[in-house]
């Protein structure tokens, strides 16, 4: 979120990106708190080649997020599926320039 070109979120508090404590009070009036979460083995981190340190961290179930995604954000077309899963098949975050641990 911070590193996109004209993100509003990189300089959220005077001048200095969002911080994940800050992203968290945010989130908080949509999903509640963040809870303690397994990684399991594998998954979609060993797709990426960028296995987490942890097996345990903090973060959200994305299921949390389907009320407001559904409330918030419009209908995904089959056609824009599709082509979020071919983006999904050939990404490689180190190739795109992304950070270890983007906020």
């Amino acid at each position: 979120m911070i590193h996109e070109d004209g993100s509003r979120w990189a300089n959220y508090s005077y001048g200095k990106p969002i911080t994940t404590r800050q992203l968290g009070a945010c989130l908080k009036g949509f999903v509640g708190t963040c809870d303690t979460v397994r990684i399991p083995k594998g998954t979609v981190y060993k797709a990426l080649g960028n296995q987490p340190a942890k097996e345990v961290c903090k973060g959200y179930d994305l299921s949390r997020f389907d009320e407001s995604f559904t409330r918030y954000l419009p209908p995904v077309t089959d056609e824009e599926r599709k082509a979020w899963e071919d983006v999904a098949k050939y990404f490689n975050p180190a190739m795109a320039g992304f950070p270890k641990d983007p906020v």
